[in-house]
């Protein structure tokens, strides 16, 4: 299995990021970058480890998720590849999340 980041969960990463890093410090946000990262790539030792995501039932994708303390981990196994399509704050509204 391979696990790949999309572009959208990227660009969100960086927001969250960005986000500590002004609220604050860049070596925090760091962290969490690197940690977030890292809970990822678990993934490739157990694809299925997430459960689905409600949130996204209704796509009928078979999104599923973990969590890092207050972020989602938002992905999809198709095949061998897992795509992880989101990395989503908790204390927004569920209506933000990305597929």
């Amino acid at each position: 299995m391979t696990l790949e980041i999309t572009a959208q969960a990227r660009e969100r990463l960086f927001g969250i990021w960005l986000h500590i890093k002004e609220n604050a410090s860049e070596e925090r946000a760091d962290k969490v970058e690197v940690r977030l990262l890292e809970r990822a790539q678990e993934l490739l030792e157990q694809p299925w480890k997430g459960p689905p995501e409600r949130e996204l039932a209704s796509l009928n994708e078979g999104h599923r998720f973990l969590l890092l303390g207050r972020y989602k981990i938002i992905y999809r196994v198709i095949g061998q590849v897992i795509y992880v399509t989101d990395f989503f704050d908790t204390k927004q509204h569920p209506s933000r999340m990305r597929r």
